[in-house]
């Protein structure tokens, strides 16, 4: 992946509807739940865990661990400011800013 974007939020207007990840979507399409074509509203997860640019890494990583399903982490956050999407944290953004 050139930009390395592994996940996208799903907006309705303005209003963070949901989010779409690689590692959900190539999962699922090699287990057969979904076919080329399906729409987004299908595969999104629907319960987006968030945080605001104001939270710490601590706080962040918290988050992705909490809400992490069956052992594993959220891998990426939606980072929101006054109820408007304003970017996405990576673990791996984490990883980088502790390296440095």
């Amino acid at each position: 992946m050139k930009h390395k974007i592994s996940s996208l939020p799903v907006v309705d207007g303005e209003k963070l509807v949901g989010i779409v990840t690689a590692t959900d979507l190539g999962h699922n399409l090699i287990l057969d739940k979904y076919e080329i074509g399906t729409i987004v509203g299908k595969v999104m997860v629907e319960n987006v865990v968030s945080v605001n640019p104001e939270d710490d890494l601590l706080t962040t990583v918290k988050k992705m661990n909490e809400f992490g399903s069956e052992g594993d982490i959220i891998n990426q956050l939606v980072v929101i400011d006054n109820d408007k999407i304003v970017g996405i944290i990576s673990d791996g953004d984490i990883i980088r800013a502790i390296k440095n």
